[in-house]
């Protein structure tokens, strides 16, 4: 997988990446983050090579890190850890990921969100959040009512909306949402567990039981054929 920049420099050393494609936060880029032990991943190949041995067949062109892709007119684009090009049985497709260490799936969820944007319509301050948030919810459920979404973490249905929003501007029928969890020091149990119980109550939204490194179709009312991987990899010794 070749390894491109928003300035369409190929990235090929983590010193590269930490240059053209670094987080945006610089407090991010320090060791046993997802930024870092991501990036790491990407430059020595290990990542290409984890996928490809979960999804048969599969060949990663090339990796876009920290791609924005816009999905409506409220303002912030979903920004893809890695937003991919690639080919199953000559067949293109995209991937797009999100990486994680210690981090969750941020502080809000969609009641949250909900919540702080009446506050604010109240103080007659205008957001687009509930127009934003109940498109999401249509474009993925068709007619769903908001209390039914209002545990999930709002990242992970702005991701999917960024992750089909990456499918129509590459002109592809088929999208993979992948969330690459990794172990490093600063990880324990009670972090993973967290993290995956929040990924699999999004995914039971659609009827489906999310398994660890085990492809899940989903159905959405877009025309997008989307599926889910949760990968969790064990923390290893490779140098950079």
């Amino acid at each position: 997988m070749r390894i491109i920049s928003k300035d369409s420099v190929e990235i090929k050393t983590l010193d590269d990446y930490k240059s053209y494609a670094p987080p945006k936060e610089e407090y991010q880029w320090k060791k046993d983050h997802s930024a870092m032990e991501f990036a790491k991943k990407l430059v020595n190949g290990s990542f290409d090579q984890e996928v490809c041995s979960i999804i048969q067949d599969l060949n990663i062109i090339e990796g876009y890190p920290e791609k924005h892709s816009y999905f409506d007119e409220f303002g912030c684009p979903r920004n893809h850890d890695l937003a991919c090009i690639a080919e199953i049985n000559n067949e293109k497709i995209v991937i797009c990921v999100e990486a994680k260490a210690t981090e969750n799936f941020g502080s809000n969820t969609v009641g949250k969100e909900l919540d702080a944007a009446r506050k604010k319509i109240e103080a007659g301050i205008n957001t687009n959040i509930p127009k934003r948030i109940s498109g999401i919810c249509k474009l993925l459920w068709g007619n769903i009512e908001l209390s039914t979404v209002s545990d999930i973490q709002y990242q992970l249905l702005h991701a999917t909306a960024g992750t089909i929003a990456f499918a129509k501007e590459t002109k592809v029928e088929k999208a993979i949402f992948l969330i690459y969890q990794l172990e490093t020091d600063k990880t324990n149990d009670i972090m993973l567990n967290e993290h995956f119980e929040a990924a699999q109550s999004f995914v039971r939204l659609f009827g489906k039981e999310l398994v660890k490194n085990i492809l899940c179709p989903i159905k959405t009312i877009d025309n997008i054929e989307l599926t889910f991987l949760y990968m969790q990899k064990k923390k290893d010794q490779e140098k950079i």
